[in-house]
C-alpha cells in the first residue's frame, strides 16, 4: 500500500487543490471507516468507554469514520505541507507579541500544517525527532515499499530541524531559549514509557506524561499559551488562545478538553490505554486531580494583544 501511495498517488495529488483532496477524503472516510468497525473496533470501544461515551452501534461507525478522515488528513497534509493556511485573530496577535513564552498544544492528525506555521514564527519546537528525519532521500530508498515513510520523514525532517530543540539532558537550553525572548512549543499529550516520568491523569487514566511546560514558563516568568488547529472545508487553519494559568494540572486539563472535543484525532490513544496503570493507581492519579484548583477560562490571546 505505501508503495502505491507514493508512485501512484503522490504524483496525481500534488497536482489537485487541496480542498479537492480534503473532499475526496471525506468520501473515502466512509467505506473506509466501516472497514475499521469491523477489524479494528474491539480497541475502539475500549477507548470509547474510557471516555464514557456510547462504544457501539451507530456511535461506533460514526466515531470510525471520523478517525479515517482525520487520518487522511494527515496524510493530504504531507503530500501539500506547503499549503496556504488560515491565521486566525488569536495566532495573529500572539505572532506579533515580543518576548518569550511557551506555546502547549496536542499530537492530532491533521494537524502538520499547524506545526509548520510555528517555525514560520520565532518559534521553536522541542521534539523528538521520528525516525528516518535526516536520513535517505525517498528516491534512494530501495524498497519502494518504505518511500512513502521517508516522504514523510523528509517532510518532517525539512520542516523542523532547523528550529527543532531535541529533549534531552539539561533543561539550561530551554530556560536559555526563554530568556532570550524566544517562544517554544511543547506537546503535553504525549505518552512516554512507563516509568520514566511520574505518572498523571488524563481521561480517567493514569499515565506517563511528562508535563515541563508549565514549571519550564514557571522557571522563565513566560506566559504559557494554547495552540490549535486543524482543517476545516478544506483550509487548514491556526489559532492560539491564552494565557492560561502556569500551572500543571491547568495544561493538562486544556489536552483532555482537546481529546474530548474531537477523541477521533488524538494520535496518542492506543498508547494511553496500553501503557495506564492499573486500575488501584490510576484511582489514587484521579483522586489527587480532583483536589486540584479547577482551570480558569481561556480566554483569546487577541484581547491580550
Amino acid at each position: 500500500m505505501h508503495g502505491v501511495f507514493y508512485l501512484g498517488v503522490r504524483p496525481l495529488a500534488q497536482r489537485v487543490p487541496f480542498r479537492t483532496l480534503d473532499r475526496l477524503g471525506g468520501v473515502l472516510a466512509v467505506p473506509m471507516g466501516l472497514l475499521l468497525v469491523l477489524f479494528g473496533g474491539h480497541h475502539r470501544r475500549r477507548y470509547l468507554r474510557q471516555l464514557g461515551e456510547p462504544a457501539t452501534g451507530l456511535p461506533l461507525i460514526r466515531y470510525c469514520i471520523r478517525e479515517v478522515r482525520a487520518r487522511l488528513r494527515e496524510t493530504f497534509s504531507y503530500l501539500q505541507p506547503d499549503v496556504p493556511i488560515q491565521v486566525r485573530p488569536g495566532a495573529a496577535a500572539w505572532a506579533e507579541l515580543e518576548g518569550a513564552s511557551v506555546l502547549v498544544s496536542w499530537s492530532a492528525f491533521g494537524t502538520v500544517r499547524m506545526g509548520i506555521w510555528t517555525t514560520e514564527t520565532r518559534c521553536r519546537f522541542v521534539r523528538i525527532p521520528f525516525s528516518g528525519e535526516g536520513g535517505a532521500l525517498p528516491s534512494e530508498v530501495p524498497d519502494v515499499t518504505q518511500r512513502w515513510i521517508a516522504e514523510k520523514a523528509r517532510v518532517r525532517d525539512e520542516a523542523f530541524s532547523a528550529t527543532q530543540l531535541v529533549p534531552g539532558g539539561s533543561v539550561t537550553q530551554y530556560l536559555r531559549a526563554l530568556r532570550s525572548g524566544t517562544p517554544l512549543l511543547i506537546l503535553q499529550d504525549v505518552i512516554v514509557e512507563p516509568g520514566a516520568v511520574p505518572n498523571q491523569s488524563l481521561l480517567g487514566l493514569s499515565v506517563p506524561l511528562p508535563t515541563g511546560a508549565a514549571r519550564l514558563a514557571r522557571a522563565a516568568d513566560a506566559p504559557v499559551y494554547v495552540l490549535t488547529g486543524g482543517i476545516q472545508d478544506g483550509v487548514p487553519w491556526v489559532d492560539v488562545e491564552g494565557p492560561i494559568p502556569s500551572d500543571e494540572r491547568a495544561v493538562l486539563d486544556r489536552m483532555e478538553a482537546f481529546i474530548r472535543a474531537e477523541p477521533w484525532a488524538w494520535a496518542h490513544w492506543d498508547l494511553a490505554l496500553r501503557r495506564a496503570a492499573p486500575a488501584t493507581e490510576a484511582a489514587e492519579v484521579v483522586s489527587e486531580a480532583s483536589t486540584a484548583p479547577a482551570p480558569q477560562r481561556v480566554p483569546a490571546v487577541a484581547a491580550h494583544a
